[in-house]
């Protein structure tokens, strides 16, 4: 494994698939973060990974992260807002 090494934020299918992925590249990984501190603390365990964060803040000051991968969902996951009426035009 090379001494390259990256933060991984997302403990769910993507954050796996980042992980493995990353994995098969020889890259290490510094660490994770999830959305909650019990979640990020199972998934690291379950993965193998010593580094378990407890905010974004603590992932971005790593110094041992050269680069954070977001394994996280898409916007398009989001609970959508309902739509606004348009405003009509006066003519």
């Amino acid at each position: 494994m090379n001494s390259i090494k990256v933060a991984v934020v997302g403990t769910g299918f993507m954050g796996w698939v980042h992980i493995e992925a990353l994995r098969r590249l020889g890259i290490g990984i510094a660490g994770v973060l999830g959305s909650s501190p019990e979640k990020t603390k199972a998934f690291a365990l379950k993965t193998g990974i010593a580094k378990a964060y407890v905010s974004y803040e603590e992932v971005l000051a790593d110094s041992n992260a050269v680069s954070v991968h977001l394994g996280v969902g898409q916007y398009s996951d989001a609970p959508k807002q309902p739509k606004q009426p348009k405003q009509q035009r006066s003519q």
